[in-house]
């Protein structure tokens, strides 16, 4: 990201972010598993603020977008993939 003071107190800034993950969740009840992984996101946002010396308060704006991988094996079996912003 970068940000700078733009006009006396007031700081205007941006950020542009991406993530690989491993995460990931599985639950298994008895034959049954579910399983859900996060693979990556991106994301932009912009932050304004106005700078009090020791303190800046400020608001930030961005949108954040992921994608899922799912499964489902045991009684039923089948996958899918989405991606959510």
């Amino acid at each position: 990201g970068y940000g700078q003071n733009v006009a006396d107190n007031i700081y205007l800034g941006g950020e542009v972010e991406a993530n690989l993950s491993q995460a990931d969740f599985k639950y298994t009840n008895g034959t049954d598993t579910f399983k859900a992984e996060k693979e990556h996101s991106y994301g932009v946002a912009a932050r304004a603020g106005y700078d009090l010396g020791g303190v800046m308060p400020y608001a930030r704006l961005g949108y954040t977008r992921a994608k899922f991988k799912e499964s489902f094996t045991g009684t039923l079996t089948g996958s899918g993939s989405e991606t959510k912003g």
